[in-house]
């Protein structure tokens, strides 16, 4: 049986790849287990899950905890062992074989916007990289940034780009879906998913949305997730829908409600909401930092308002445009499926992955 473990609740983009891996496993006849750290306790209500308390620390719990205590704590007699992120990569000092999955370095790319201390445990937990038998780079920026600052071997790493659920993202009827949300069915609707961190560049969509209002009729903002005070001056006087803790089965509803779908992060190792934007035909426009989309997203610079704003606008007033940015969405969306994340698990004899040919990309 192979373990994954995972310490982020499922609504996170790493809870999301690691529940993901479960869920399809569920249909296959491969025996995998979900080994589920939470502070909480919660009960995720997946199958293949088992579900571990993790120690309470006063202060950053959920990092010493990942860090201390949860790399001892994964029972023994897996035939692999799988952690979700870099945030549990000490686990490959006590358990064999060990997969790890990198996703970013942004604690360390953008040290002025995270505490201290993640940025210390950052540095000591990729140290044990060299204790994996097979790294996992989620898209080409995020190998690039891992070869650049980690010192590990090249051949020891694989890229595979996560997959998003095409059973589950889909396009539906936009009407129905907005019915459904509560939204106004009579307004030109601008999505973006995401926290409100500061490299997810949530200033630039506000002045960009503030241009789209001033020329396009009854045009509205949705943002889907957390939000930061210290943009409540900017969103004054704007018409902003705001959900967060929404559960991912509703999730196709906010995406298919919306006319464009807007994500001008500064960084990402990867992007879930892009792909599940692409996969119910969203047009969507994404920033440079994202370019591995380009087959299926407009790209523009992360710097521009006006930019941003004017190609908004085409998407919202042009129904041509709108049309050919949706199609090339629904069609570059089946690159990334499920099936490439469980590349992983092709190879012969999970303990030959320190010597076998894993895929190098997908």
């Amino acid at each position: 049986m192979i373990g994954i473990v995972n310490n982020f609740r499922p609504d996170t983009g790493i809870g999301k790849y690691a529940f993901s891996l479960i869920d399809r496993f569920s249909d296959s006849g491969r025996e995998v287990e979900l080994i589920q750290f939470s502070q909480e306790g919660e009960d995720v209500g997946r199958a293949n899950t088992r579900v571990l308390k993790s120690p309470r620390y006063p202060i950053a719990g959920r990092t010493l905890s990942a860090y201390y205590s949860i790399p001892k704590s994964v029972g023994r007699g897996y035939e692999l062992y799988h952690a979700s992120s870099q945030y549990l990569a000490r686990l490959a000092r006590f358990r064999k074989p060990c997969v790890i999955t990198h996703h970013d370095l942004a604690p360390l790319l953008f040290p002025d916007e995270y505490p201290m201390f993640l940025r210390f445990f950052v540095k000591k937990m990729i140290k044990s990289y060299k204790d994996a038998d097979r790294i996992i780079a989620i898209s080409e920026m995020s190998h690039k940034d891992l070869m650049e600052h980690v010192d590990i071997p090249k051949d020891k790493v694989s890229i595979i780009p996560h997959g998003f659920d095409n059973r589950l993202y889909m396009p539906m009827d936009k009407a129905k879906c907005r019915r459904e949300m509560g939204l106004p069915e009579e307004c030109k609707m601008v999505l973006h998913v995401g926290s409100e961190e500061p490299r997810k560049n949530i200033p630039l969509l506000l002045e960009a949305q503030r241009a789209v209002t001033s020329s396009v009729d009854d045009a509205i903002l949705v943002r889907v997730g957390s939000t930061n005070k210290e943009y409540d001056r900017m969103k004054k006087g704007m018409d902003i829908r705001h959900f967060s803790n929404v559960p991912e089965e509703k999730m196709p509803l906010l995406y298919n409600s919306a006319d464009v779908f807007v994500f001008p992060s500064r960084y990402e190792g990867f992007g879930y909401p892009v792909i599940e934007a692409m996969g119910c035909g969203i047009p969507t426009i994404v920033s440079k930092p994202l370019s591995m989309f380009s087959g299926g997203a407009l790209v523009v610079p992360f710097d521009s308002p006006k930019i941003i704003s004017d190609a908004i606008i085409e998407t919202l007033t042009k129904d041509a445009t709108a049309k050919r940015m949706s199609a090339r969405a629904v069609s570059a969306s089946r690159e990334f499926t499920l099936d490439k994340d469980c590349l992983l698990y092709t190879s012969p004899s999970p303990r030959d992955l320190s010597t076998s040919r894993m895929p190098s990309s997908a």
